[in-house]
């Protein structure tokens, strides 16, 4: 068994009774801490707001760089299809918010365009004569990324 000199046991027992008295006011009604000494403190402990009976959370996406990062993820996509799909073309990036391509034979245009209808989910497509396709994001889908979503942690 270990074996503490006395002063070492009595400091420490002092120090919890001293700790105890402290905290009375937070373990005792109100009314009760009024016939306290009045060497003991008499106000409670301010709770946090966590402890108070939770938090309100507001998480906003950055609406910018998540249509960015689905843009060049697009890029990558029409990228790797027209390759297996052996569809020449040109000039395929972002700009301006929307994705572009321009297609080296104008006679791919068929075989192009269910290739990038399918990849357009959520996106306006357009194709000219000229072989230039551009795609951007409807309205609808950059309103659905802009959603708040609330999340209340309550106790």
């Amino acid at each position: 068994m270990l074996n503490f000199p006395r002063w070492k046991v009595i400091a420490v027992v002092a120090l919890c009774v001293f700790g105890i008295l402290l905290a009375l006011p937070n373990l005792i009604n109100k009314e009760t801490v009024t016939w306290l000494p009045d060497w003991l403190p008499d106000r409670e402990i301010t709770l946090g707001l966590d402890l108070q009976g939770g938090s309100h959370l507001l998480m906003e996406v950055d609406v910018d760089s998540v249509l960015d990062a689905r843009l060049e993820a697009m890029v990558d996509g029409i990228r790797s299809e027209f390759r297996a799909a052996e569809i020449g073309y040109t000039e395929l990036g972002v700009a301006v918010g929307a994705v572009q391509v321009t297609l080296r034979d104008v006679a791919d245009i068929d075989r192009a365009r269910p290739i990038l209808t399918e990849l357009a989910t959520g996106m306006t497509l357009d194709i000219d004569e000229s072989g230039t396709a551009r795609m951007a994001f409807t309205d609808a889908e950059i309103l659905r990324g802009t959603k708040e979503v609330p999340i209340e942690f309550l106790q």
